[in-house]
């Protein structure tokens, strides 16, 4: 029987940009309750855009323990990687420009 535990992420304060981009950031409380040391997690987020926020959310993860493996599920891959991060599970691809917001 496999036992799942969801949890919640706020990676605001360990993004590069937030200090020069966001003038008044909007931070949450993470909401993870469980021990991550030695599981298996996998990251899922909206929109994979240049990689930071998956980054971030990296470093953020590891002040709640060492997992044993980290995968990736997105929604919406919209191109114009800066970082080398694949998912391994994706939806629909949606390339842009990158200035064009999708909403």
């Amino acid at each position: 029987m496999l036992i799942f535990h969801l949890g919640v992420l706020d990676v605001t304060l360990y993004r590069d940009d937030f200090r020069t981009r966001m003038k008044q950031p909007e931070v949450s409380v993470s909401d993870i309750t469980f021990d991550i040391n030695e599981k298996d997690v996998i990251l899922i987020d909206d929109v994979l855009y240049t990689g930071r926020t998956v980054r971030s959310a990296l470093n953020a993860l590891m002040d709640f323990g060492r997992p044993s493996s980290i995968q990736l599920s997105i929604l919406v891959d919209r191109g114009h990687r800066e970082l080398p991060f694949v998912p391994i599970m994706l939806v629909r691809i949606f390339p842009l420009l990158k200035t064009r917001k999708l909403k």
